[in-house]
Parts: C-alpha cells; structure tokens; sequence
C-alpha cells in the first residue's frame, strides 16, 4: 500500500534544502525604500549554509540561542531560515523596541532563571 506520508521528517531544514534545489529560481525581494532586491532561493540556500557554518566555528551548537537585530530584508530572512535549520534557537529581537525594553527582552534567560 503506498503511503501518502513523506519519506523523511518535516524540517525547515528540509523545507531549505527543497527550496534551495527543486525551486531555486524562485526569488525572495527586499523593497529598500528605493528599490527592489532580489535573491534566489538558491542563493539563500548557500548563504544559510554560510551563515551555519561560520555559526558552527564559533561555537553555536544545537538548542544554543541566537539573536538577530535585523530589519525584514533577504538577510534576515537567510538568518531566519538557517539557524533553525542548523538546530539553533532564534531569538528575533524586535528593532522598534526602545531601548530599556530591548535590554531586557535580550538577556531574557541568560541567567538561567527563565
């Protein structure tokens, strides 16, 4: 009997290497207030797989924290997609925060009194 499940887990890992292969022509844009950049899903696939490794260099590791201060653009979007697919936590941090706020929204945890 042919199952209709997948063959492997559902992962966003998964999900960056589908999109980075069978559908790499596809764009993702960034309006910058000017104008429109684009980047492939190829491309963010290979800047994931970047952003990973030099994450790995330094130390992040599975279920390790990792904080973006980043404005909605394809490199957040790259940071978006590939911590969690390297089995880092993101922590996106809110750049419209004043600053007392954000201080504490950052070092939420760090103590290790969640």
């Amino acid at each position: 009997m042919l199952s209709t499940m997948q063959d492997e887990p559902l992962s966003l890992a998964t999900l960056l290497r589908y999109a980075a292969t069978v559908q790499s022509a596809a764009t993702v844009s960034t309006w910058t207030g000017t104008s429109l950049r684009t980047m492939s899903f190829g491309e963010m696939g290979e800047q994931a797989a970047r952003l990973a490794n030099a994450l790995r260099g330094l130390g992040v590791g599975i279920g390790d924290r990792v904080a973006t201060f980043m404005w909605n653009n394809n490199e957040h979007q790259v940071a978006y997609i590939g911590v969690p697919a390297m089995g880092a936590v993101l922590h996106a941090l809110n750049i419209r925060l004043p600053a007392g706020q954000l201080s504490y929204t950052a070092g939420m945890g760090l103590s290790g009194e969640d």
